[in-house]
């Protein structure tokens, strides 16, 4: 699980959370606030994810894409409209 957001406080807190109830999970976490979501943060973001398996992205930044599918079939435009 990769967690995402502007506040390390409550994103630690996030992550304390699950690895308490859900023995065995790994969980990152990437402090970034996407009301400045400028070149040097999207960067950021993606050195993060690399490597990574994204399979589910739960977005609650306030925006989406049109309907329900998985995040790699998603075109490089979708993304970029989620993140910018």
């Amino acid at each position: 699980i990769v967690l995402v957001s502007r506040t390390e406080a409550k994103l630690m807190d996030v992550k304390s959370e699950i690895q308490g109830k859900y023995n065995g999970i790994e969980v990152q976490h990437v402090v970034c606030d996407y009301s400045n979501f400028d070149k040097a943060a999207q960067d950021k973001v993606q050195k993060s994810l690399e490597g990574l398996e994204i399979g589910i992205l739960i977005n609650n930044v306030g925006v989406s894409y049109r309907y329900p599918q998985f995040f790699h079939e998603l075109t490089d435009d979708e993304v970029r409209a989620l993140l910018t």
